[in-house]
């Protein structure tokens, strides 16, 4: 008998790779060399995905690696892309990824195969972790997201962690199936920002919960420190608008309870603040100063615990400073009306 009887045929193998079910959908603003790079990984390690690009404009003279389509949008919201996106194919299932991010190998095999292994649950995701090669102010911010304090206790999604249910994963690497994310809606169109926490809040109100595997792993860079502290500013303006629109007028008490958690940065931020109602009220300082050291102690120690190089530390601290105030920071702004239009300073689609 031959040697090659017991051999699997690799064309075989190729031609049943679960990612031929799958669209890849890539929004950004342009295709440039971050975007270029998430598609020249998704064409090696997932040959037989469609691949689909939505920009606000593209230059037809500069043509994307492979067979990736790019659609031309105009500067629409970055929910209105992915939306787009998944109207443009008939793949069963649709793997959103972010331009600035690129994935690991088995990352669309393992996702289309959780999602047929687990048909209860609505969606599949996992982590998005840092690249190695990041400048120290973009690695710095990666330090801080691995901290519960810094990603609002979704820590698991910057470092991989154990398989779990979950209510809510960021779209930065996120797999549904095409007809159940149509069939609710998919995403709103209206929001700015918060798209794929309401998106989540909704899929999981409807009964199909998300499932985080490690193995599902995309790589996506960091802001810079400048850009992470525009993003958390931003984040707790959203919070606010949201929290001003929507509490009372809906009775999903999770999406509800969800909106009042994002509110605890400025809760904090307004304590910190009375710290002058210490001269009038001398007692207050009994209460103020042990909160205040508290939170510098937790802060410190949390930025040693996720560093891997000393240097990183001081940087570290401070990235998570601005990651646990900086909400609050733009929630008190947009209430008092001094926080400029998002888009003035802020960009979320792509």
């Amino acid at each position: 008998m031959s040697d090659l009887a017991g051999q699997a045929d690799p064309e075989a193998a190729r031609s049943n790779a679960p990612h031929k079910d799958a669209a890849i959908v890539i929004p950004c603003v342009n295709v440039g060399a971050l975007t270029r790079k998430c598609i020249d990984v998704c064409s090696r390690t997932c040959p037989q995905a469609e691949i689909i690009v939505l920009a606000d404009h593209f230059d037809d003279a500069i043509a994307p690696p492979g067979t990736t389509r790019v659609v031309v949008t105009g500067p629409v919201t970055i929910a209105a892309k992915r939306n787009r996106g998944a109207r443009e194919t008939a793949r069963r299932v649709i793997a959103f990824i972010d331009s600035d991010a690129y994935p690991e190998a088995r990352w669309l095999d393992s996702a289309v195969r959780a999602l047929d292994e687990n048909p209860q649950v609505g969606a599949v995701a996992g982590p998005n972790v840092s690249p190695q090669d990041e400048p120290y102010s973009e690695r710095i911010v990666g330090i801080a997201l691995k901290s519960a304090f810094g990603s609002h206790n979704a820590h698991y999604i910057k470092r991989p962690a154990a398989p779990r249910l979950v209510d809510n994963v960021p779209t930065v690497n996120l797999i549904v199936r095409r007809d159940e994310y149509l069939a609710i809606g998919g995403m709103d169109e209206r929001l700015f920002g918060g798209e794929d926490v309401e998106f989540c809040a909704r899929l999981v109100k409807s009964g199909r919960p998300i499932l985080y595997r490690p193995e599902i792993l995309v790589y996506h860079k960091n802001r810079s420190l400048p850009e992470f502290i525009k993003q958390r500013l931003a984040y707790g303006g959203f919070a606010m608008e949201t929290l001003l629109k929507r509490i009372d007028q809906t009775v999903d008490i999770k999406m509800n309870r969800t909106i009042l958690i994002s509110q605890l940065p400025t809760a904090f931020v307004l304590f910190l603040l009375s710290a002058p109602a210490m001269a009038i009220v001398p007692f207050w300082a009994y209460v103020w100063l042990p909160v205040a050291s508290i939170y510098a102690v937790t802060i410190i120690a949390e930025a040693c615990r996720h560093s891997e190089r000393p240097g990183d530390i001081p940087g570290a601290a401070l990235a998570l400073a601005v990651a646990t105030l900086a909400p609050g920071i733009g929630a008190i702004s947009k209430l008092i009306g001094i926080m400029p239009h998002f888009r003035r300073f802020y960009r979320n689609d792509g």
